[in-house]
Parts: C-alpha cells; structure tokens; sequence
C-alpha cells in the first residue's frame, strides 16, 4: 500500500558524504511526487562516525558544512563541488533552523566491516537524545544503511575481514541494523539505501561507482534517494516523471524497482 503525499518534507541529515549522495536528488524526486514544501539539509564531514558526531555536538563544534535545499538545486551543483564551500555550523545550530520531520543519522562513509561493530554505536543513544532535546520526540530518527563500497581489491582489506565476499558483509551489516541499531536504540526506522544499492547491482546497474567508494552520478545517486523517499513517506515512486540527465527510461525502471524492493525485503537482495 502507497502512503499519503505530505504536504511537507523537511529532512536533516547528521552525516558525511553518503549523505550527500542520498540527498543530492531527493527534492526534485519529491517535488516530482506531489510535496509541496521540502527542505532537506545537510551536516557534512567527509566520513564522520557517530562517535564523532556526538562529540562534535557535545563541544558545539562549528565544524560541519552545512548545505540546504528548498528549491530542489543545491549550491554545490551550480558551482561545482570545492572542499569548504559549504556554510559553516554546528549540528545545535541545524536542529534549531528546523521545523525538522525527519532527523538521519549516518556513520561513516566507508566502514567496511566496522559497520558489523557493537562499539561503533556506543555513542548512537547519546548521539540521539542529544538530538531529541533541541528538536523534541516528533520528528523521527532515521538510519541511513551504507552501501557495500564496489572495490575488492587490497585497498578494501575490511572486506576481507568478513570472509572476502561482498554479501557475507552486507548480510552482517543488515544483522547489525536489526541486532544492534533498531534493537538497542531509540531509532524510529531505517532507510535501506545499502540494499537498494545491491539490487541495482545484481540487475543490469552495474557497480555504480564514483570511485570504488562512493555511488556514481547520476544512476547510484537516484538508486539511493528513490530508496529513500520511499522508505520515509511509503509514497509511489513507479510514476516518477522527473529523470537525471544521462539516466535512460530502462535505467530509471531498473532504479525504481531496486528501491521498491528494499522497502519490500530490506535484508535481503532481490535478483529479477
């Protein structure tokens, strides 16, 4: 069943440069569907952990770039991307600019198998009350899922230290989001963006990869925000209209079905 179109999406997410992949489409996929008013910001620090997120906010650290989105474009778009362009702030900073609906956290932008951790979400609970005491209980705490990163080679040795198999270690860290996040922290949900990420790959998207890390623009980035979207308002995307320069209409389905399928089955792969 399809979810209600908001009249609102004001989302912040607390993260690192996954982030801005998730994000970077995300207001023109929810204009497309019919929101009237978005707002998506986001905290970056190039791979921020949580554990360093809660001590930056425990310090009122000014030391995120802080970047907003009401009009669908982003500054960092029209002027091409340089390390520093982004306003300075501090997460207190962010959560009082809201009214926020959604809150995301995201630990950092390539774990490998520290992701399957206990001790890399120690400072989550924390993290998140200290959220909760500037924004109060109603907006929602959203996790975001990293992706599996597409290399596999030496330079990746967390890799093999789950068993040298991509899927071993993308199945510990869905274990993980289910044993560890959901279970043992005041998390409202998830948002499977790395299972989507993996359905793309296993059906015809191919690694999607900006670096070996990072997901390529503009096919990996529409994965993750239509996977996204999906998982926050539960609003069709099979309709979407709107489509990324350089994305064909048989790449935007593929996408558009490897997001529906990890809302479906978000610890599993879907092969079609």
């Amino acid at each position: 069943m399809n979810g209600k179109i908001p009249e609102r999406l004001n989302v912040l997410f607390v993260g690192n440069s996954f982030s801005l992949n998730t994000s970077r489409f995300l207001p023109k996929i929810a204009f497309d569907r019919g929101v009237k008013e978005v707002k998506i910001g986001v905290l970056y620090v190039g791979g921020c952990s949580i554990k360093s997120h809660y001590e930056f906010a425990m310090e009122d650290k000014k030391i995120y770039e802080y970047f907003v989105s009401t009009d669908g474009t982003w500054e960092y778009e029209q002027e091409g991307w340089k390390d520093g362009m982004g306003k300075r702030a501090s997460s207190r900073e962010a959560l009082e600019e809201g009214p926020w609906d959604y809150v995301v956290i995201q630990n950092y932008h390539n774990g490998g198998s520290r992701h399957v951790k206990p001790e890399a979400y120690e400072k989550l609970s924390p993290l998140i009350q200290y959220i909760k005491d500037i924004v109060g209980n109603e907006p929602k705490i959203v996790f975001n899922v990293p992706w599996i990163e597409s290399r596999t080679d030496g330079n990746y040795p967390d890799l093999y230290e789950q068993g040298g198999h991509r899927m071993i270690l993308f199945a510990r860290i869905m274990e993980t989001m289910r044993d560890v996040v959901l279970a043992k922290n005041p998390v409202d949900m998830i948002s499977p963006t790395g299972t989507a990420v993996q359905n793309a790959r296993f059906n015809g998207m191919g690694e999607m990869s900006a670096d070996g890390c990072h997901i390529n623009i503009p096919r990996g980035h529409l994965v993750v925000a239509l996977a996204f979207f999906k998982a926050l308002t539960g609003v069709d995307i099979d309709g979407l209209e709107w489509l990324p320069d350089e994305v064909t209409e048989e790449e935007k389905q593929l996408a558009i079905q490897s997001a529906n399928d990890a809302i479906k089955t978000p610890n599993y792969v879907t092969m079609h």
